[in-house]
């Protein structure tokens, strides 16, 4: 497990800056519920103003802002998922042509390691700071409820850091794929981005009107949206199925893929 101690102890520098940076957003956008929760009468008319539109968009006409949980799924949430769905691409699409890139691929293949154990020990490093990644946003989150003084649900917490979590291991995946397939970093992560921003608008469109719903079935982030967990205390499994299908489809295709490439030294 040599490539996997190196790929994980290399992007711990990176890792530890995202969970500084996310920590921050989380406990500054908590630390303002503690003003809302004081003049909720208002909050509530504010709400009322929205549009039904904008409303759909962020899970407001399904989730109570009122509340700890339901503020934290409404302005938080999306953070989360986003944000995570970026960390999760730029550690694993460029995981498989680091070596190419550096020109040190030679080397790395001249040891006594078969090019599915490359891969291998790569994934699991993927996973490795993807499961910490996400529980330092977990510990964070925890604290930002601390830090607004009220009751909050530690399973409905718990709930939706397992659908960002599957929803990072997704995109995770289709890059890993991507790396198995490219050749050039930044245009693996480059194309990674293009799949999280244009699948979250996606999903942002098909909450506007009833006519583009069926978007919502292309969209990953659709699959764990924060008012569905909520109401059904519960992952679908219709969802788990369809990202777990991907992740695992993507995750073998990139094996497929690596153990034929011609690698460049």
């Amino acid at each position: 497990m040599v490539l996997f101690r190196r790929e994980f102890r290399r992007g711990l520098k990176a890792a530890a800056v995202w969970w500084a940076v996310m920590a921050g957003l989380i406990w500054v956008t908590m630390s303002v519920y503690g003003q809302f929760a004081e003049q909720q009468e208002n909050l509530k008319k504010l709400l009322s103003a929205y549009p039904d539109s904008i409303k759909a968009v962020f899970g407001m006409d399904r989730v109570d802002m009122t509340t700890p949980i339901g503020f934290y799924a409404v302005e938080v949430y999306f953070m989360v998922t986003l944000l995570g769905a970026v960390y999760a691409v730029t550690v694993a699409g460029p995981m498989l042509v680091k070596e190419e890139n550096d020109k040190t691929a030679e080397f790395l293949l001249a040891k006594p390691i078969s090019r599915t154990a490359v891969v291998t020990e790569k994934l699991l490093a993927v996973g490795a700071h993807l499961v910490l990644f996400d529980v330092a946003v977990f510990a964070a989150s925890v604290v930002g409820f601390r830090i607004t003084g009220g009751d909050w649900d530690a399973t409905s917490l718990f709930l939706l850091m397992l659908g960002a979590w599957l929803l990072h291991a997704t995109f995770a995946a289709v890059a890993f794929l991507l790396s198995a397939a490219l050749r050039k970093s930044r245009h693996i992560v480059s194309a990674s981005m293009a799949v999280v921003f244009v699948t979250y608008f996606l999903g942002v469109v098909s909450d506007l009107s009833e006519d583009l719903k069926a978007l919502r079935y292309v969209s990953p982030f659709e699959y764990v949206d924060a008012a569905d967990l909520l109401a059904g205390r519960s992952i679908d499994a219709a969802a788990v199925a369809v990202l777990g299908a991907v992740s695992i489809g993507c995750m073998a295709l990139a094996y497929f893929r690596y153990r034929r490439k011609d690698i460049a030294a």
